[in-house]
This record gives structure tokens, sequence and C-alpha cells, in this order.
């Protein structure tokens, strides 16, 4: 891309330079982790810096990063400038040219930097013998990133195509750092936003806890507490729920099922009333009864729905109380499997293991 810049400048075509400038400053740049994203800028001001001095024929060149406030600004790359890379510091405001042009929002361009009178002559100007320099302003979308400069040792007079070519450079590293900026804030935000969405997770895991050990210790009557447990587990950990138990003679008692909706009563008192479990299914349940483990299923489609019916009736209640997923969980005492919890999510977006 820079490249280019290079011979069209060359060939003398400025207009031309500053179409491939925008046009490169048109094409997209994909999400990448931080630590590439400053490798890869870093990458780009260097083969910006190396260009210009190659193009403009200058001894020294830098990238300048301004502070947040614009009352200093650090060379971030440097042609020509050893070992001053993230070192060397150049003041806001007239205390340098650097900062100088940042105030004043436009192309400088200094003859002599010993006749200067505009700002002052930073010490590390004068400590690498530059006479003449042409800086210009690296623009970002709501704050200017910085400045580009090309310095020359030799006196020379920059004419208003080499701050044409110059500033074509510039737009190019602008828009490319203001695009790694948008990315660096959009991860920012999006791991804000997880955090935040863990936090509340981790509140309402922690409220359902507390709910389901005060519902454990609230009564001898097992049924009462696994009863009051399924009220708590819903709607934080389901939209509706049933507590299924077994006794000895190997005969299933369905508890009331607890549905989030109450528009939903009528169809959940009739799953309970005239669809309780027995030993011909459904096979998740009976499975996890029989290993004492736990069971997933995090998809439940039509297909599924149908295979877990006894009938038509018992297919439509299904459909009307809405199962996308289902999550079966062993009740242990003592050794023994007393029966199977079932939570179940209505909506597939909020599928469980999703």
């Amino acid at each position: 891309m820079l490249g280019s810049l290079s011979v069209y400048w060359r060939a003398g075509a400025l207009k031309v330079v500053t179409a491939v400038a925008s046009i490169g400053a048109a094409l997209p740049l994909p999400p990448l982790p931080f630590a590439t994203q400053r490798r890869e800028l870093s990458a780009l001001m260097e083969q910006v810096v190396s260009t210009v001095m190659t193009t403009l024929g200058v001894s020294h060149a830098r990238v300048m990063e301004a502070s947040p406030d614009l009352g200093h600004l650090i060379m971030r790359v440097g042609g020509g400038w050893k070992g001053l890379a993230g070192q060397a510091r150049f003041e806001g405001g007239p205390a340098s040219q650097a900062g100088y042009t940042l105030t004043v929002n436009e192309p400088v361009i200094v003859d002599d930097f010993r006749a200067e009178t505009r700002f002052a002559c930073a010490p590390v100007i004068l400590e690498h013998q530059i006479t003449s320099s042409a800086s210009v302003v690296i623009h970002g979308h709501d704050r200017p990133f910085g400045v580009l400069a090309a310095d020359s040792r030799a006196r020379r007079a920059f004419t208003q195509d080499d701050v044409f070519f110059l500033q074509a450079a510039a737009n190019v590293l602008g828009t490319a750092i203001e695009r790694r900026r948008a990315e660096d804030e959009r991860a920012t935000l999006i791991r804000a936003e997880t955090a935040r969405a863990e936090a509340e997770t981790a509140k309402q895991r922690a409220a359902f806890l507390a709910g389901a050990s005060r519902a454990l210790a609230s009564s001898l009557d097992y049924q009462t507490t696994l009863t009051t447990v399924l009220r708590v587990a819903v709607p934080f950990l389901a939209d509706w729920a049933t507590v299924d138990l077994l006794d000895e003679d190997g005969r299933f008692t369905r508890l009331p099922v607890v549905h989030a909706d109450p528009a939903k009563t009528s169809l959940a008192s009739e799953l309970q009333q005239r669809y309780v479990p027995d030993r011909s299914g459904p096979p998740t349940l009976l499975d996890v009864i029989a290993r004492g483990e736990p069971a997933l299923v995090p998809l439940v489609d039509d297909a599924e729905l149908r295979s877990r019916a006894r009938d038509e009736n018992h297919l439509r209640v299904l459909r009307g109380l809405g199962i996308a997923s289902l999550m079966v969980v062993p009740l242990i005492a003592r050794g023994r499997t007393l029966g199977a919890m079932s939570f179940v999510r209505a909506d597939a977006s909020r599928a469980y293991g999703a």
C-alpha cells in the first residue's frame, strides 16, 4: 500500500497518491487480539517511516503519539533515531514542533531550526543535528493520534508536494490506528458486558442456593420441601419444572408442576394428573433414576417431543408448556435414588449447555 504511494510520487502524480491513500484508508481490517493489533500497528508505523525516508530522501522520520490531553508526545517509531523509540518526549504547544503542529492542526514546515521563532526546538532535535523538517497531524476520530514528521540534517526546502505526500501517508496510518482503536473499544465493551453477565449469573445462583437452603430447612414434609425448591428454581434455573418420585413398588408420583407463566397452569395440572411417568418412559427420566446420574438434552425438537408423547393430547400439552431444552437430576438419599427433578427451558436461545 505505502510502496505504491512511493511509485506514484516518483511519477509526480499527486492526485493518484491521494486517491491511493483514500483507498488504503477504506481497506477492511479484521478483528485481532489486542497484542496482535499492537504488533501490526508498530509494523505499519515502521513501514510509513521507511517509505517517508526513502520517498522524500530525508535522514530521519518519526511517528509521535500524543497524550490524551495533548500535553506531550512520545516517539513511537523513528527512522534514524537510534534507541529513542518509546523514549523521546516532545512537549505540547509551542514547546516543540510536534506540539505546535497539534495546536495549529495543520502542516508545519521548518526551513532551519536555528532560525525558528514559532516554537522551541526540542533538545533531541539539536543533538541529532536536524536542520529542516516537515510535520503533519495524524488524525483520529475524536482527537488526533499524534504527528508524523520528516526530518533532514541537510538544509532543504520542503515543498507543498512533499507535504501532500506526507499527509497522505499520515491519513493511511491514522485510519488504520482508528480502526484498531475502535476494535479495542469494542473488545473492552464485550469484556465488560460479559463480566456483568457473569456477575449477575453468580448473584442469581447465590440467590437460588440460598432459597433452596431455606426451602430444605423449612419443612419436614419432603413433598412440600421439594415443591418449594421447584418454586425457587423457576424462573432462575428453568421456565418450568417437575418432581417425579418413585416408591418402593416402582410406581411414580408427580408433584405439582411449577411454571413461570401463570397462563400455563391448566396445562401443567393436566400434565401432572393425566401423564404421570411409568416404566415405559420417558427414557431420560428412567436412565437418570437407573444410573443415579444427571442427564442433559440441550435441544429438544418436535421429533423428540413426539417420541416422548403418549398420544396426541399429551403432545399438545407438551407443546403448550414449551420444551426446548431439558435437564434431569436424580434425587438421592442414603444411597438410594428416590426419583428425579426435571428442569425445562422453553426458549432455545437459553438452552442448557449453550
